[in-house]
């Protein structure tokens, strides 16, 4: 199976399911992000008698993750060993993977070059075990802690081998396999869907499946790496219908009517058939500005 390479002009990696292809976002270094809550993390006094030490799990396995929004996502979990190649290759030949604050290399907490960052696999799984400089930043992180305002940690990776399956419920789902490990994080933000990268494998997944081609996809996806006015006026409109509340934009439900905004009346108009008004008037809004993009990113 060969690895699966960024395209750093769209910014994604794109693989083919056996029904869809799916664009997953990298970050700028062309790498993919995962972040979860995490449970465990605490910290300690440091091994080496010097700054703060800190515990915790960065990734676990056999684990099913949707990753991804409702309607373009895909369930996704990490299989044990997946990261055993990757810590041993990084210390052998001295290449440094690195500990840090949200991906900030400016905030660089520990690096297993020198031996302040120790990774490892356990039953649980990404196991992080790191001794932390006494930086005014590892002390935030610290108290970040005990207060619970860092509640989640994230890693940068490489997918070098995977698999493809059908989920019991039909969606896809991707076993990681073997993964380059580039980074651990601790994060403020456990969740997928805030960071620019999903935002923007969203608006792909949202335009392959309104039938842009590869081309087209390809020129949108550089446009967003650096939105220009005309563009993000577009993408302004396009979000609108997307954020209205209760319009689903994935299925019609007649049963429940969105409330009027100005009234709050949730009641069905008179002599109404079809889909309640604000899911036709979002789903033509949708149709519009993708016609609309189509021309504009050609």
């Amino acid at each position: 199976m060969p690895r699966a390479l960024p395209d750093m002009t769209r910014r994604v990696i794109t693989m083919e399911t056996a029904r869809r292809k799916l664009d997953i976002p990298v970050d700028a270094a062309g790498h993919i992000r995962r972040t979860r809550a995490v449970g465990d993390m605490a910290t300690r006094a440091a091994d080496s008698g010097d700054g703060i030490g800190f515990k915790g799990h960065a990734a676990v396995f056999n684990q099913r993750t949707w990753i991804g929004s409702k309607r373009y996502g895909w369930w996704e979990q990490i299989d044990p060993g997946a990261f055993t190649k990757t810590i041993r290759e990084k210390v052998v030949e001295n290449n440094d993977i690195i500990f840090n604050r949200d991906h900030n290399n400016s905030l660089l907490l520990a690096r297993t070059s020198n031996d302040t960052l120790r990774l490892s696999e356990d039953d649980v799984g990404l196991a992080v075990d790191a001794d932390m400089g006494d930086y005014s930043y590892a002390r935030d992180v610290e108290t970040g802690l005990s207060r619970r305002d860092l509640t989640g940690m994230s890693f940068a990776f490489g997918a070098i081998t995977w698999e493809w399956s059908l989920a019991e419920d039909g969606e896809d789902l991707l076993t990681l396999r073997e993964m380059e490990l580039f980074d651990v994080a601790v994060c403020g933000m456990p969740a997928y869907g805030g960071t620019d990268a999903s935002m923007r494998g969203e608006l792909l997944a949202c335009a392959r499946a309104q039938g842009f081609d590869d081309p087209m996809i390809a020129a949108l996806a550089k446009r967003l790496a650096d939105p220009d006015d005309e563009l993000v006026n577009v993408l302004r409109g396009l979000a609108h219908p997307l954020a209205a509340p209760a319009a689903d934009l994935r299925e019609s439900d007649t049963s429940q009517p969105a409330a009027d905004a100005a009234t709050g009346d949730d009641s069905p108009p008179a002599e109404t058939t079809g889909e309640p008004p604000i899911r036709a008037i979002a789903r033509a809004h949708l149709a519009m500005q993708m016609d609309l993009m189509k021309e504009r990113v050609g």
